[in-house]
């Protein structure tokens, strides 16, 4: 916890590990699954490209809380945008996902979620994953 002069309360600060994870036997040989994760949180944005901290080769977005129920807006920029292999964030303990990770014209998606226990939580996580290129195709079987 640390006092900030200007505000006179109380904020926290926590620390988010956002492991970019695939999908699939080939998901390890594969580019970087996001380009940037914007969290917005009060009237503050949190930049993965700007305020990160890497520990142990894993960067982790670092912010400021009031709540321990802080709720957050989270802005995803894949790497590549895939419309027919959207993202998807895998759900924790840590949080809850008020509204679905949707895509926005073409270009990132946004969800709406609302932390649990910040303070208590000691490894926060959010992960996302994307199918490998092949899911959800059909085969067709010749005669």
């Amino acid at each position: 916890m640390r006092i900030l002069p200007d505000f006179g309360r109380i904020v926290g600060t926590a620390f988010l590990l956002l492991p970019f994870l695939g999908t699939g036997s080939a998901a390890f040989a594969q580019a970087p699954l996001l380009r940037e994760v914007v969290l917005h949180v009060d009237t503050a944005r949190y930049h993965l490209s700007r305020q990160v901290v890497t520990v142990e080769n894993e960067p982790h977005l670092y912010f400021y809380y009031r709540q321990d129920d802080e709720t957050a807006e989270l802005l995803v920029y894949p790497t590549q945008f895939a419309s027919q292999r959207p993202l998807r964030l895998q759900r924790s303990a840590d949080f809850q996902l008020l509204d679905s990770l949707t895509a926005v014209d073409n270009a990132f998606y946004r969800a709406k979620i609302r932390f649990r226990d910040l303070t208590a939580t000691r490894f926060l996580r959010l992960t996302f994953t994307q199918d490998p290129e092949n899911t959800g195709a059909f085969c067709r079987r010749s005669r």
